[in-house]
């Protein structure tokens, strides 16, 4: 189970925690675990030897050391298809299957070992699946409750190697049989499982530092440095996905915005003018929040952040400070939706990253109901969506609008930039509780020109509106790149 966990922690920067993922990871294991059992009651009718079972535990610890430097092959996964069902298949085929058919082999060696007498058969087999079951336990409380957010994803893997193989080694000596030669690899992990931060050198993109690799109770944060393409500017990125730069700030300039999607939240300005508080639905590394406090001295905002780790990060490495105007809220973002009882003039949803993991719970009717009900009579909430506007991967963007459009009088969309609308890319989704015909002309330059980003055509989506009941966001974005 620890394995379990920590190999969805590996694979998330590289194909996100999906359903899709889930999926593929708890499938393969109960593949491999098949195989394990069908391959190990051969092998225990034929040679049930304590030697042969600590062989094979001998073997699946160095499977799950192999784990271990796996990394650098699951991004090379991700080159060879679009698909996120495809993907997370052959990297838990790749991470997963050698270790547990391995200790699949374990249960048929063990209960062949320990059957004395058929009449009390069923008594030692049940006595085995007992405290095998209980070992799973044991595991899933430790590795999701603790280790994970304690030690870190890949000392976890290299730490189980060390405790799986000394397991073996005590059985060759209690049962008086040659040591197998592993002495070298056995050092080796034993240096790596407890050397600082060692695991970090294995990520790595072209012309970046890597600053911070660390496991939170909710994600594997990376931290690092490199240069903006367009102005060389030096730059810091702050993500739980190697394929995106979730959030980021200019080394040079902490409180000035890095991406251009987040400018374009100063249409809330526009839409209602004389806001007084906002509230933002996902934080990241914390760049709006900055950005707030200088903007708007006299406003208040309110910051729900689910993870807690992305919130200490910032404020270590991205520049954050908490003050009176910007207040912290460390909870789910549907959850908050669900019990706030404050009105809000405006609201921000930023927590929708990527394609590889969409809270779906924040997508739906009964959360866009809420939304409707905590904004004051003339809010506008604004949400960040990553999509196409139109063609077939425009799906979820379809579902979503149509989403908000059977609640809120008013839904627009902005393209951030004006490309290709069939192309992947970042569309804000405006929603204005008031019923009267929005003005989109406005003094200020760069206001307007955010105006002019309006996607004027109609929108007449197809699409059912997403409910708690029905909300497949995983289907509709699979083949959004």
């Amino acid at each position: 189970m620890i394995l379990e966990f920590v190999g969805s922690r590996v694979i998330a920067p590289y194909l996100g925690t999906s359903t899709f993922v889930w999926t593929s990871i708890i499938g393969v294991i109960l593949a491999s675990l098949s195989i394990g059992y069908w391959w190990g009651g051969k092998i225990a009718d034929k040679n049930p030897s304590h030697a042969t079972l600590a062989k094979a535990i001998l073997l699946g610890g160095i499977f799950i050391s192999s784990t271990a430097f796996l990394q650098p092959f699951l991004q090379i996964i991700t080159t060879f298809t679009d698909s996120i069902r495809l993907g997370a298949v052959f990297a838990s085929l790749v991470f997963f299957t050698p270790a547990t058919i391995a200790f699949g082999t374990v249960s048929p060696l063990i209960v062949k070992l320990k059957i004395k007498d058929i009449e009390t058969s069923g008594r030692t087999v049940g006595r085995l699946y007992a405290l095998s079951t209980l070992g799973s336990i044991a595991g899933t409380f430790l590795g999701g409750f603790y280790l994970i957010s304690l030690v870190g994803t890949t000392k976890i893997l290299l730490g189980l190697a060390v405790v799986t193989i000394t397991n073996s080694l005590v059985l060759f000596y209690i049962f008086k049989n040659k040591t197998p030669k592993i002495q070298t690899l056995y050092v080796v992990l034993l240096i790596l499982a407890f050397f600082p931060n060692w695991n970090t050198y294995i990520f790595s993109q072209t012309s970046s530092t890597i600053i911070e690799d660390k496991d939170t109770d909710y994600n594997r944060l990376i931290i690092y440095d490199n240069f903006e393409r367009e102005t060389g500017r030096p730059i810091r990125i702050i993500t739980n996905n190697i394929e995106i730069a979730q959030s980021g700030m200019y080394i040079d300039n902490p409180s000035e915005l890095l991406f251009e999607y987040t400018k374009m939240f100063n249409l809330l300005q526009h839409f209602k003018p004389d806001f007084k508080n906002t509230v933002l639905i996902g934080a990241g590394g914390y760049s709006y929040p900055k950005y707030f406090q200088k903007k708007y001295p006299d406003k208040i905002l309110d910051v729900v952040e689910i993870d807690p780790g992305f919130t200490e990060l910032s404020k270590q490495y991205l520049n954050f400070e908490e003050s009176e105007r910007v207040r912290i809220v460390h909870k789910d973002g549907r959850i908050f939706l669900n019990k706030t009882e404050h009105t809000y003039d405006t609201m921000i949803i930023d927590a929708f990253p990527s394609h590889f993991a969409i809270p779906f719970h924040l997508t739906t009717q009964e959360a866009v109901k809420n939304i409707y009900r905590i904004l004051s009579d003339d809010g506008v909430v604004m949400v960040n969506i990553i999509s196409s506007i139109s063609g077939d991967r425009s799906k979820f963007l379809q579902a979503e609008y149509r989403t908000y459009k059977d609640i809120f009088p008013h839904v627009l969309l902005f393209q951030v930039r004006q490309i290709n609308p069939e192309a992947a890319q970042n569309i804000l989704l405006v929603a204005l509780k008031s019923p009267e015909t929005p003005s989109f002309e406005n003094s200020d330059k760069t206001m307007q020109s955010y105006l002019e980003l309006l996607w004027k055509d109609s929108y007449n989506p197809t699409l059912p509106p997403l409910t708690d009941n029905f909300a497949p966001v995983e289907k509709y974005i699979e083949y959004l790149y």
